[in-house]
């Protein structure tokens, strides 16, 4: 848009049965200083080290990212960004954080758990990453955490949660260390979700 606006939009469809084009990606992006970027909108939650750009299946060397980690009721979130690209010596340094919202109308996840369909809501979004890269070396530090809630799609009426609340929070954590040296690539992820507010 300008030398310091940009926008981007992403439109995702998948053939799964019921599944209709969605709107993954729709944000402003506005560098108003040496290494400082503001993006506005709605963009990817990242939770964990692909998730921000899972669905850009070019961006990894497996076929997909692990679904038993990325596999989560909400995706997104709508809200604000802020970016710090800077480096510390022979380090190049992103640092973000981040806070927002998602509503999910209709949510197919949630029939893992149960027979009927749920709005779910991720509120008070708040979270922060760091990522570090030297050479062939990648580090990143990621902690997410929110409020969240479920109602029933038909009724409107809260589910009950394990321990007999409706509404609680939640804490991820994540951790990955990458590699790209010579012929050799190397992949870790250790992650950790905290729904302790509900039993689990």
């Amino acid at each position: 848009i300008t030398n310091s606006l940009s926008g981007v939009v992403q439109l995702m469809g998948r053939s799964a049965p019921g599944q209709a084009v969605g709107l993954e990606w729709a944000y402003l992006s506005h560098d108003f200083a040496p290494g400082w970027t503001l993006q506005v909108g709605r963009k990817r939650l990242p939770l964990y080290y692909y998730s921000d750009f899972q669905d850009v299946g070019y961006a990894y060397n497996t076929i997909r990212p692990s679904p038993d980690v990325y596999g989560w009721d909400v995706v997104n979130y709508n809200g604000a960004n802020l970016r710090r690209m800077d480096r510390w010596g022979d380090w190049s340094v992103r640092q973000d954080l981040f806070a927002g919202g998602e509503n999910s109308k209709n949510n197919a996840y949630t029939k893992l758990f149960s027979d009927t369909r749920a709005r779910v809501s991720w509120s008070n979004i708040l979270g922060g990453s760091v990522e570090a890269t030297k050479d062939w070396f990648t580090a990143r530090l990621t902690y997410v955490q929110s409020n969240f809630e479920q109602k029933e799609q038909a009724t409107g009426l809260r589910v009950e949660q394990p321990n007999g609340a409706f509404k609680g929070k939640q804490r991820f954590y994540g951790i990955a260390l990458n590699g790209d040296w010579e012929d050799w690539i190397f992949r870790s992820e250790l992650a950790s979700a905290d729904r302790s507010d509900y039993s689990y």
